[in-house]
């Protein structure tokens, strides 16, 4: 696997709501996330449990203990019940200091920590589908079916993300690229 992310519970359930956890095989990541995001899913709903175990029996993600400079950082957010989590925190920093992505889509926990410190690459289960398109590893249909999925799920999307991904593919053949 080439590409280190760290992930956050948001987008794992919509890794699971969506049932394609081959995107993370397509696009070579290899996932990590903290005790925290562990907690909230050994709290949740049996199938995320269920769904996190079975990327865990294939080694497809693995836990990362926060270092205490991580702590530290994650002390200087303030604590905001309503607004993020020690889960989604805990995720944004351990991936700014592995220099790597984080998946999160939770804007409110992201927006929230922009405020205090500096955040990493955030990309949503959104950006991964694209991702995958852009790449040729899933079709038009898989895009509509996850699409479906996810607002079946109450995710919103804004607009068509079919004529979306689409349209940038298009754009980018059209340039050669």
């Amino acid at each position: 696997m080439s590409n280190i992310a760290v992930i956050d519970t948001s987008t794992l359930i919509n890794f699971k709501n969506i049932n394609c956890s081959n995107l993370i095989d397509y696009l070579e990541y290899y996932l990590c996330t903290t005790i925290y995001v562990i907690q909230e899913i050994e709290k949740g709903r049996e199938d995320t449990k269920k769904f996190y175990r079975q990327l865990k029996s294939k080694n497809k993600i693995r836990h990362v203990k926060l270092s205490i400079e991580d702590l530290i950082e994650m002390a200087s957010v303030p604590e905001h019940k309503k607004r993020i989590s020690n889960a989604e925190l805990s995720c944004f920093v351990k991936a700014k200091n592995f220099g790597c992505k984080t998946f999160c889509d939770d804007k409110r926990a992201i927006n929230y920590a922009k405020r205090y410190i500096e955040l990493g690459e955030i990309v949503g289960i959104i950006q991964l589908i694209k991702e995958a398109y852009l790449k040729g590893y899933i079709l038009d249909s898989e895009v509509l079916t996850y699409q479906n999925r996810l607002h079946k799920n109450k995710y919103k999307t804004k607009g068509d993300l079919l004529n979306e991904v689409a349209a940038e593919k298009l754009k980018l053949n059209a340039e050669g690229l």
